[in-house]
């Protein structure tokens, strides 16, 4: 078992947008997110909401370094897996809670997302809890 550290912190308002952008895309709702079906043979991007959401966030984030961009959308990607993990464990119940109406996150919370370590064991990434935990300690939820 191999394991790894990935600790490229992102800045949390940038992170925010694209979380935004990724949701408004993948939904379908945002103009020109749409991906038409290619003419030539090929390998090509479906029109599924993930590509749809990630390809808003590489056309947006054009500016940012390559390492930078990696990081933010390996984020977004991870994001509603790290929601899920997280709402049941008590130390994060103040910064995540999930009911009928969806999610309810904290800034704090993002801010902590936005820079926390995420571990590669064997190709699987997930976050390190331990690292957000220690980031969100002592910090009240607004």
């Amino acid at each position: 078992m191999v394991e790894r550290q990935l600790t490229l912190v992102v800045d949390p308002a940038t992170f925010k947008f694209a979380l935004s952008l990724f949701q408004e895309a993948a939904s379908g709702r945002m103009s020109g997110s749409h991906i038409n079906k290619p003419l030539e043979p090929g390998l090509h991007l479906t029109n599924i909401p993930m590509n749809r959401g990630m390809l808003a966030i590489v056309r947006e984030t054009r500016h940012l370094g390559e390492d930078e961009r990696q990081a933010l959308m390996l984020r977004v990607m991870h994001f509603a897996e790290t929601i899920q993990a997280v709402s049941a464990d008590a130390r994060f119940a103040e910064h995540v809670c999930i009911d009928d109406s969806g999610f309810q996150i904290s800034d704090e919370f993002i801010e902590a997302y936005s820079s926390c370590k995420f571990t590669i064991v064997d190709e699987h990434i997930r976050v390190d809890s331990e690292s957000l935990a220690m980031l969100l300690k002592g910090k009240a939820a607004t």
